[in-house]
């Protein structure tokens, strides 16, 4: 819709043909990834998940879809339009900015928690849940070998805490 009522009518001094046609390109693909990526799985994720945790990945591909496909190539493009430009030519041009950086930045930050949660989600399937331990010798003062689940162990990371089984 931005495409239709503002980008199209603007003057070839303002914005270039090839910005032009890669703003409609990047509306178009936004447009499909919506239609055919992300719809889909915002309504999976609602009326079909199987699960609590099914909905919620479906959800987060959902967004990370939209923003890769729609919210940040738009997003570049109107800064780059604007760069050009050096200044706001008139009132619409400023609020289509605004409400672009508006929309980018909170893809962003809702796109760098589902990054961050995903990545920590990895990292504990790959470590575990507790704390990286070593052991010390000072909690088997007979000298023998135990087991690693039965060893008291010392937390290296943070000396002065207290040794946890």
């Amino acid at each position: 819709m931005n495409y239709s009522f503002w980008m199209r009518f603007q003057d070839d001094n303002i914005v270039g043909e090839m910005i032009r046609q890669a703003y409609l390109a990047f509306s178009i693909i936004g447009f499909a990834s919506y239609v055919f990526g992300a719809g889909p799985l915002f309504f999976y994720a609602y009326k079909y998940a199987s699960n609590q945790k099914s909905g919620a990945v479906k959800l987060r591909l959902g967004i990370a879809v939209i923003y890769f496909f729609s919210s940040l190539p738009i997003f570049v493009l109107e800064v780059a339009i604007a760069y050009s430009n050096q200044t706001i030519v008139n009132v619409l041009d400023g609020m289509v900015l605004v409400l672009t950086l508006i929309a980018w930045s909170f893809g962003s930050v809702v796109v760098w928690f589902i990054y961050m949660w995903e990545v920590a989600r990895f990292l504990q399937s790959q470590t575990g849940a507790s704390r990286q331990v070593m052991f010390n010798p000072r909690y088997n003062p007979q000298g023998e070998v135990a087991p690693p689940y039965l060893t008291a162990v010392a937390n290296r990371f943070h000396p002065g805490q207290p040794a946890v089984v």
